[in-house]
């Protein structure tokens, strides 16, 4: 989760250094460009972000986040001039800020469980099912028990039932994955419980649910050889 906290550190309103000259601004460019130019440029802005550890400074327009989000309108003050947000990339926060200016997301695979995060913890549902949709695209064996989790986690009920439908289509496989012991329990028993497991014998699911089980009590230091262990 990201840290957030007013800074006495006065921002410059228009990303410029004191002697330096303003940006030049575009009046005759369309009215998506100019909207977009006011994040790449500061133009006019009244709030400073200061992005991550490496303390990346964006001068933004306090409007554009407290209108998008709901988490940032109740962070953003009147009388704040610059805010700290911790704990972020500051590369995946400006994707998430140029949606807020925009409404228009071009989520890229590498970034979208990631972003996704996000956007849940800013209340930015559009970006937020953007994200999945994304993610859905690109379900494999592989890849489906770890966003599984992160549907779950991030309480996003549509892509949980995509994963859960990819899950038990191949559930034979998925049963027998390595990473399969390391799921939540909450997790494995939504997986478990599904009447639409594709498996041709009880003996999958028993088999990797005992391999959870014992997974479990390694993570736990419980004695495996106990059967009481694997039964709680």
């Amino acid at each position: 989760m990201s840290g957030n906290r007013p800074s006495s550190k006065k921002p410059n309103g228009n990303n410029t250094s004191q002697g330096m000259m303003q940006p030049t601004w575009e009046f005759t460019r369309t009215h998506d460009d100019r909207i977009l130019s006011l994040l790449e440029t500061g133009f006019q802005s009244d709030l400073t972000l200061q992005l991550g550890s490496e303390g990346t400074k964006v001068p933004v327009h306090r409007i554009f986040l407290q209108a998008g989000s709901p988490v940032l309108n109740g962070k953003i003050k009147t009388s704040m001039e610059e805010l700290v947000i911790d704990n972020v990339d500051s590369r995946i926060f400006k994707i998430m800020l140029k949606y807020l200016y925009t409404g228009k997301s071009s989520v890229k695979m590498g970034d979208a469980l990631q972003l996704m995060q996000l956007a849940t913890e800013y209340e930015i549902n559009g970006l937020r099912d953007d994200c999945a949709t994304v993610l859905k695209g690109d379900l494999t064996c592989k890849n489906v028990l770890g966003l599984f989790q992160s549907g779950m986690e991030y309480a996003h009920g549509e892509f949980i039932q995509s994963t859960l439908k990819f899950i038990c289509t191949n559930a034979q496989k998925i049963l027998k994955r390595d990473e399969f012991p390391n799921l939540r329990l909450e997790c494995l028993i939504e997986i478990i419980q599904q009447d639409s497991l594709r498996i041709t014998s009880e003996m999958e699911v028993f088999q990797a649910v005992n391999r959870w089980g014992l997974a479990e009590c390694t993570r736990q230091a419980l004695d495996p050889e106990n059967s009481e262990n694997l039964r709680k």
